[in-house]
This record gives structure tokens, C-alpha cells and sequence, in this order.
């Protein structure tokens, strides 16, 4: 699977006991073998650190470096990672299957 650089990715899953309104986990891609280690890691930055700080690879100073949420996703649960498209497919789906989960806002307040 090709990423982008600075793009976010959506994990998508359910809690236990329920497949009607998922959890959605934002990652933004920042490169692969980012801290070293393990050939063919995935690295991922929490977005609040992404816009807060910018990308983990253009920051210099040690003290924000450390400040910086990265994760690493295995090659396997990359694959499982939607775009923005599929992430709205896949809601989509969800409220077609489950609408009684989920609301409707009929007017917005001003």
C-alpha cells in the first residue's frame, strides 16, 4: 500500500459488544523507517501533534522531538487504513445498516 506523506488515514473498528457506531482513529503518515529498527515499519503522527508542532521529520529541537505522538502500524493493519473516500463509504454504510444510531442535526443552531 503507497501513503502520502503528511496525509491522514483513518482506523476504523467497533467497541466490544456492539457493530453499530464505530470508533475512528486518525493517523497522519509520516514515513517508513522513521525512528530506525524493523525494515518496513509504518510510522504515523497524532494530528494534534502534526498541526501543533508540524511534521516529526522537519522538527529540530530535541525538546518538541519528544513532545511528538508517533506510532508505528505493522504492515498487516496498514492494509486495514481507509482514505477519506472510504471512510465516508464506509459511514455511509454504517447509517444505511444502523440508522437508528445515528442522529440527524435538522437545524443548525446560530
Amino acid at each position: 500500500m503507497e501513503l502520502e506523506i503528511g496525509k491522514a488515514y483513518f482506523d476504523v473498528g467497533y467497541p466490544i459488544g456492539s457493530s453499530d457506531v464505530p470508533i475512528i482513529d486518525t493517523h497522519i503518515f509520516i514515513g517508513m523507517d522513521v525512528l530506525g529498527g524493523e525494515k518496513g515499519e509504518y510510522f504515523f503522527q497524532s494530528p494534534d501533534t502534526f498541526f501543533k508542532y508540524g511534521l516529526f521529520s522537519e522538527v529540530t529541537d530535541d525538546k518538541v522531538r519528544s513532545k511528538v505522538q508517533i506510532s508505528i502500524i505493522v504492515p498487516e493493519l496498514v492494509e486495514c487504513l481507509l482514505d477519506i473516500e472510504e471512510l465516508s463509504k464506509f459511514l455511509m454504510d454504517s447509517k444505511t445498516r444502523s440508522p437508528q444510531s445515528f442522529g440527524v442535526v435538522s437545524e443548525k443552531p446560530s
